[in-house]
């Protein structure tokens, strides 16, 4: 069953999307699943969600540690929050190693799976190309201020990919990487729901032209 949200958002400094469509209940693993659907904010152009990020990087998360509800009345609108290990950074403040980042999704208090559809869940064996922003606005005062968020929501994660599965396997692994130990290599950007034009021209200009275009913006 599908139910339909008469819910809109009216920050979008705090969530950066339009508003709730609706929700499809699915019992599964969990005591029960919830597929949240949403409008997304779409930037005009490649070099536009560059210019709003913080922080351009090449990372891995590490399993989810926490779940954060900013509104008790809002079972639907929670955050995973993760570990984020930068092994590249594109744009933004290179000192950085590991910041902490949330992601649209979780387990309630209730043991309900929220799941929000497009919206890339990152898992600890992959590596991920991440446009982020800085959680700074003073009207957020629970746990989500000064983290960092995927910017626009699906706009802002991809898997980074390789035909050679040993290649990105070390990759994952590795430390600290320089911009070449990534640019030099066969690597594709993906993603398993693609609903966006901003998607698809990420896809399609690759890793090294995002990189070429990041260092611009500096």
């Amino acid at each position: 069953m599908k139910k339909k949200l008469g819910f809109c958002i009216l920050s979008l400094s705090i969530f950066l999307f339009g508003g709730f469509t609706g929700f499809n209940n699915v019992i599964g693993g969990h005591s029960k699943t919830t597929v949240v659907s949403a409008e997304w904010i779409e930037p005009n152009s490649v070099e536009e969600l560059i210019s709003k990020s913080d922080l351009i990087v090449v990372g891995k998360v590490k399993d989810p540690k926490a779940t954060i509800q900013p509104f008790e009345e809002q079972e639907q609108l929670l955050y995973s929050l993760y570990d984020l290990d930068i092994k590249v950074t594109l744009k933004g403040d290179t000192s950085l190693k590991n910041i902490p980042l949330i992601n649209y999704g979780g387990v309630n208090e209730n043991g309900e799976k929220i799941v929000w559809e497009e919206i890339t869940q990152p898992s600890k064996n992959n590596l991920y190309l991440m446009f982020l922003d800085k959680i700074t606005d003073e009207n957020v005062k629970d746990e989500r201020f000064g983290k960092y968020r995927p910017l626009n929501g699906p706009a802002g994660t991809f898997s980074i990919t390789a035909k050679d599965k040993n290649l990105l396997k070390k990759l994952v692994n590795a430390g600290t990487l320089e911009v070449n130990d990534i640019l030099n290599e066969e690597l594709e950007l993906t993603i398993e729901h693609v609903n966006l034009n901003i998607q698809k021209d990420i896809i399609n200009k690759g890793l090294k032209k995002i990189a070429t275009l990041s260092k611009e913006d500096k």
